[in-house]
């Protein structure tokens, strides 16, 4: 940590014990809760679509020790459409960034009286803090323990609680997290994800698969799309990949998927390969709709966390492209049906050599020929 950001720090420290400690005076607890005197529980989860589909992981456990309680979510925008029709949750609640939203959404959230509130975002845990706060004086707040010499979050939160966080893959970190919080063990074997699918989007889909041919299930849904630059892996390397693949295996369909304003580029890609069977994502198809394929295809390559995540809920095998520049074993899907290719050091994903994503996909595909073959 360089002198001026140690400075920014303490400068942090010093407000947040100035104003929030005697504010919000909220006191350690190490003693888990019983989560059968547990009657509500919010999550606040502001972060990515990725995020969420492995946030599913700890509904799943909460519901599971505890049918009855009423479970609530507040999320940011795109991670409302992950459990927007989620049938665990009482309420779903949207974050929104204007003043007046906020005060609105500060007086619902404090009239359902939380016991317990985690807080569990990974961009702005302060403002997760203030909120649980705001919300919730009485209610348990809970967060992960964050190795930072000068945290402040001790002044925010009641349980900081150590997960394995950088050696420990997200789900499983989520689990610890709910284990050590409510003082159960959880059976690995129970750890699962859910995703809730719009049954229209869901209709759409299956509609979409007939009309193109690709309803029989053994298609190759190839994701060109990522929220960060340095996960794309470009029109050559897409190309080369493709290509190979096919020729190996010229009866494979490929289903490119891509967010709408990388269309152009799934266009010329495809038009690159005139001799490989390649689908594109229907216009005016979102996100429910690109679930629903994941669910039906029989592998996934992808640069972008989130599509693995969605394949991994359906158990769908799967290669992601990875970079220590914005992943690490953190991001590790659920489950064991997925190759990581990471580059060799903090390097965009072009980096990655195709042969190597293709030596992966023939490890799946050879996989999968062989658990057909014994049913």
């Amino acid at each position: 940590m360089t002198f001026l950001k140690r400075l920014e720090e303490w400068n942090k420290i010093i407000w947040y014990n100035a104003i929030f400690k005697p504010l919000f005076q909220n006191k350690p607890m190490k003693e888990p809760i019983d989560i059968r005197q547990v009657k509500k529980i919010l999550i606040i989860r502001r972060d990515m679509i990725g995020d969420m589909v492995i946030t599913t992981a700890l509904l799943n456990f909460i519901k599971d020790l505890h049918p009855n309680v009423q479970l609530d979510v507040l999320t940011a925008p795109k991670g409302y459409s992950i459990v927007q029709f989620d049938q665990r949750l009482h309420r779903v609640f949207l974050f929104k960034r204007g003043v007046w939203d906020f005060i609105k959404l500060m007086r619902v959230l404090r009239e359902e009286n939380y016991d317990v509130i985690f807080g569990l975002s990974f961009t702005g845990l302060t403002l997760d803090g203030i909120i649980a706060n705001i919300i919730g004086r009485r209610a348990v707040k809970v967060t992960n323990y964050l190795e930072k010499p000068l945290s402040p979050y001790s002044i925010l939160f009641n349980k900081e609680i150590e997960v394995g966080k950088h050696q420990t893959p997200l789900w499983r970190q989520l689990i610890t997290l709910a284990e050590k919080t409510f003082g159960v063990e959880y059976p690995d074997e129970k750890i699962r994800q859910s995703l809730f699918i719009q049954p229209e989007a869901e209709q759409r889909a299956e509609q979409f698969l007939r009309e193109a041919k690709l309803n029989d299930g053994s298609f190759l849904m190839f994701n060109i799309s990522s929220r960060l630059w340095v996960r794309k892996w470009g029109h050559d390397r897409n190309r080369q990949f493709l290509q190979a693949v096919s020729a190996a295996h010229p009866e494979l369909k490929i289903l490119l998927s891509f967010i709408p304003d990388d269309r152009a580029e799934a266009e010329t890609l495809a038009q690159s390969l005139p001799g490989v069977s390649i689908t594109l994502l229907p216009e005016g198809f979102g996100l429910h709709e690109v679930i629903a394929l994941t669910k039906r295809a029989a592998w996934v390559v992808s640069p972008d966390t989130a599509n693995v995540h969605i394949a991994a809920t359906f158990g769908i095998p799967s290669v992601i492209l990875c970079t220590p520049i914005s992943t690490s074993i953190e991001w590790a899907p659920i489950g064991k049906n997925y190759i990581n290719i990471y580059t060799e050091r903090e390097e965009p994903v072009t980096a990655i050599d195709p042969q190597r994503v293709i030596d992966a996909f023939e490890t799946l595909y050879r996989a999968s020929l062989a658990k057909t073959s014994v049913l």
